[in-house]
């Protein structure tokens, strides 16, 4: 026996109008005699339909402004920190210049010290070396004097003497010692504690005959004489 499915209606309500006979609540009337059925209006799916577009449109519009308020909040935090980071490099690219002026400066400090150190040494050294340069030409003017000296006492040792007239330095162009003029009549000489020609310069003098013999000293500085001929050395 086959198996027959729940009935098509079951009427759980029925309700009653003044005067109609009683039928099931949600049941179609009774169909009228010699008229066609009138078909059923399936009008619950299309609400539904549209029920459900209205909810998801609705949630849809909450989500999507929930949505775009926290993309507005991360922009705006995202062009904070934007702004912050361009600040951070700002103050950066300033220290950085700041740190290499500086740099700069230190090193041109330290060159114009350096080069200031290196004309010093050299102003020193050449201070130096003219100090050297004139004790050598010091040194080399007296060795020429005492070779004109022995020069000057050499001819002296050969000639024995030198001539009656004129100024000669002691020991430079005429040795210290005993000489005698050989023309004693009008022979004058003078020696001498310097070259200034002052009286008072004049250690001792002579003149004639009776003074034609003279000692020169070493510790005298000059010795003068005039019409003296020539002096021979006798001791």
């Amino acid at each position: 026996m086959a198996e027959q499915g729940p009935p098509a209606w079951t009427p759980t309500v029925v309700w009653e109008v003044p005067g109609a006979p009683a039928r099931p609540l949600g049941a179609p009337p009774p169909a009228q005699a010699g008229a066609a059925p009138a078909p059923r209006r399936r009008w619950w799916p299309v609400a539904a339909l549209v029920a459900g577009v209205l909810t998801v449109g609705l949630g849809g519009g909450v989500a999507i402004g929930v949505l775009a308020a926290d993309d507005q909040a991360r922009v705006d935090a995202l062009d904070a920190e934007v702004e912050g980071l361009q600040g951070e490099v700002t103050d950066l690219e300033r220290e950085v210049a700041d740190v290499r002026a500086r740099a700069e400066e230190d090193v041109a400090t330290a060159r114009a010290d350096a080069q200031a150190a290196v004309e010093a040494e050299n102003g020193a050294r050449q201070a130096a070396l003219d100090a050297r340069a004139a004790e050598l030409d010091s040194r080399e003017g007296e060795l020429a004097a005492r070779e004109d000296a022995v020069a000057v006492l050499e001819k002296q040792a050969e000639d024995g003497g030198f001539p009656g007239s004129g100024v000669r330095l002691v020991g430079a162009e005429v040795a210290p010692g005993t000489y005698r003029a050989s023309s004693p009549e009008d022979c004058y000489w003078e020696r001498r504690s310097g070259l200034s020609g002052d009286f008072d310069e004049i250690i001792t003098n002579g003149i004639g005959a009776g003074d034609a013999t003279v000692t020169i000293r070493a510790s005298d500085v000059a010795f003068a004489s005039e019409r003296c001929g020539t002096w021979q050395r006798i001791g």
